[in-house]
């Protein structure tokens, strides 16, 4: 028995190629309309919400929840994480807020840095025994010639 190899004709291998084609697009279209599966449980977002300080707000419109998320970020900037059906969309700012004090508040009314009290310095203590009187002074000792005495000649050389 002899064999012969089936060779298509033009016309059937542009409808083969078509057909992988139209498979390709319709498979293509159910993975990009499919459900996402990052679909938070609006649980979820409300309590990390909580856990974070925010405020959890949710709506539903035309059969969508829209949830969102305040709150303020350690330099006091708010803002708001936004959700529909579950899945995050967006994040804004909402308020720019004033930078958080790095010290507290001063308590009841006291403004300034703490008083400093200064003391007198302490007055030195004589020794036992020693005889405390007013300071002493240093006396220079002046030359006053006799009378009759030539000033400015060796004595010995007269």
């Amino acid at each position: 028995m002899t064999g012969t190899a089936f060779i298509p004709s033009a016309g059937l291998l542009r409808i083969a190629v078509r057909a992988v084609f139209a498979i390709t697009l319709a498979v293509g279209a159910l993975v990009v309309t499919a459900p996402p599966g990052s679909a938070i449980p609006e649980s979820t977002i409300q309590s990390e919400c909580d856990e974070a300080g925010g405020t959890y707000t949710t709506t539903v419109v035309d059969g969508k929840r829209y949830s969102r998320c305040c709150y303020r970020d350690v330099n006091n900037n708010q803002h708001c994480d936004h959700y529909t059906d579950g899945t995050y969309t967006y994040t804004n700012l909402v308020d720019p807020g004033t930078p958080l004090p790095t010290t507290p508040p001063p308590r009841e009314g006291v403004v300034g840095p703490p008083a400093t009290v200064v003391e007198p310095a302490p007055q030195p203590t004589p020794r036992p025994g020693a005889v405390v009187g007013p300071p002493a002074t240093e006396v220079q000792p002046t030359f006053e010639p006799r009378p009759g005495t030539i000033v400015g000649l060796d004595p010995g050389a007269a």
